[in-house]
C-alpha cells in the first residue's frame, strides 16, 4: 500500500484537514517537483521531491505518515 493511501486512511479515520502543495523548479528538461503536506493549514508534516509530479506527492506522504503516527494517530487496520 503506498503512503499517500495509508495518508488518506488515517485522514478519513480522523476526520483531519490535510492539504497537499506542489510546485516545480528547474528548466522545462530538468524539473524537480516539491511537495508538502500540511495539517490544520499550517504544520508542515511532511516534504518530499521528485522529478515526477507523482514522485513528489508519494515522497512527501512518507514522513507525513511518520509524523502524524508519531503524534498517536494510527492507520486503521487492515
Amino acid at each position: 500500500m503506498s503512503y499517500r493511501a495509508i495518508l488518506n486512511l488515517i485522514k478519513q479515520k480522523y476526520h483531519l484537514q490535510l492539504d497537499y502543495q506542489d510546485i516545480v523548479h528547474g528548466p522545462s528538461q530538468a524539473h524537480v517537483w516539491c511537495g508538502q503536506w500540511t495539517l490544520n493549514g499550517s504544520q508542515i508534516i511532511g516534504t518530499g521531491e521528485s522529478a515526477t509530479r507523482a514522485g513528489a506527492k508519494e515522497d512527501s506522504a512518507k514522513p507525513a505518515v511518520e509524523t502524524l503516527m508519531a503524534y498517536g494517530y494510527l492507520p486503521p487496520k487492515q
